[in-house]
């Protein structure tokens, strides 16, 4: 069940870029969530654990995306993305607040452990949109080490070419292997 829900997150990315025309790294993430008439707020005034949530405001109930503004841009990078995931993925019924210690990907400890499907479907929707599958593996491919470059060195390159932590890009290269 949860590859065919990784799959959905996955294939929903890529129609995302499509219809946005995104078509080299790195994806504006504020642009494509403006383009899909959602506020996006950056915030200094939440709990440093907290990383964003997106629910409905107002008469309209306009959707809105709200970031920690103390975490780093490719981390808030990421939880926009996440919670635009939980926007395309999920029931707007409810309000998906998400919270951690750590500093990639997960953004509850239930996500960590693999056990809250939509927090890791959002994940995998939030990995695609950011560092698209067909763009990543063709800089991959372009990117190979030499002799005289490291692994470690193409991770660096890939997550500043992508703007995502190198972290999230060792996490998403992980996910070719697999």
């Amino acid at each position: 069940m949860i590859d065919q829900l990784k799959l959905i997150a996955q294939e929903s990315a890529k129609k995302i870029l499509i219809e946005a025309n995104i078509k080299s790294a790195p994806v504006d993430i504020e642009k494509i969530i403006s383009n899909l008439e959602i506020e996006y707020i950056e915030t200094d005034q939440a709990e440093n654990d907290l990383s964003g949530f997106i629910k409905r405001l107002g008469k309209n109930d306009k959707p809105v995306i709200v970031v920690n503004k103390s975490h780093g841009e490719q981390r808030r990078r990421f939880t926009a993305a996440h919670e635009l995931g939980h926007y395309i993925l999920h029931s707007m019924h409810d309000v998906f607040v998400d919270t951690t210690n750590e500093k990639v990907f997960f953004r509850k400890k239930d996500s960590s452990l693999s056990v809250d499907p939509k927090e890791i479907q959002a994940n995998n929707f939030a990995a695609e949109l950011l560092m698209p599958s067909d763009m990543l593996a063709k800089d991959i491919t372009d990117g190979l080490p030499t002799e005289d470059a490291s692994l470690n060195q193409l991770v660096k390159k890939l997550a500043d070419k992508y703007n995502v932590s190198t972290q999230a890009m060792t996490v998403r290269l992980g996910s070719f292997l697999y």
